[in-house]
């Protein structure tokens, strides 16, 4: 069993990377449970979602370049931390977010470079980074637990 702590604000709302998605819903993940609990998937998710938007304004000559590198990247976070909650064991999420972490640092020099080009305005990067850093932040807390 992966156990979850809390820090900071977040303490008094919900576990690190666990959030309440159905009532009774314990502290503890077996590796075997829903990832759509998984705060960082969900992030994840919302991170997808945001790229795919952002991206829809870049030039039509980078569709099948830095557009689907950040498309990609993004769509491999949440879709490796869903694949290693699927996978039934504690060892094996571990594994995946740690695939997921590395997918995070590419997703964030992309995103940089899309920055620099003046393909993504600053702010609409900003937030991009900062939500990417957050996800990095909530993968290395289940890579390495607390003990």
């Amino acid at each position: 069993m992966l156990e979850f702590y809390l820090s900071g604000a977040e303490s008094s709302l919900l576990p690190r990377y666990l959030a309440p998605c159905r009532p009774g819903l314990g502290e503890q993940f077996d590796g075997m449970g829903d990832f759509r609990g998984l705060v960082a998937w969900q992030l994840a998710h919302q991170l997808v979602l945001e790229v795919y938007r952002a991206t829809a304004a870049f030039p039509p000559e980078e569709r099948f370049g830095l557009t689907s590198q950040l498309r990609r990247g993004a769509v491999s976070i949440a879709s490796n931390l869903a694949e290693g909650a699927g996978r039934g064991t504690g060892n094996e999420l571990r594994r995946f977010a740690s695939i997921s972490r590395g997918a995070v640092h590419e997703l964030t020099c992309q995103l940089m470079i899309a920055r620099d080009l003046g393909f993504l305005p600053s702010r609409e990067a900003a937030h991009l980074l900062a939500s990417a850093d957050r996800i990095g932040r909530l993968l290395s807390g289940i890579v390495t637990p607390r003990k």
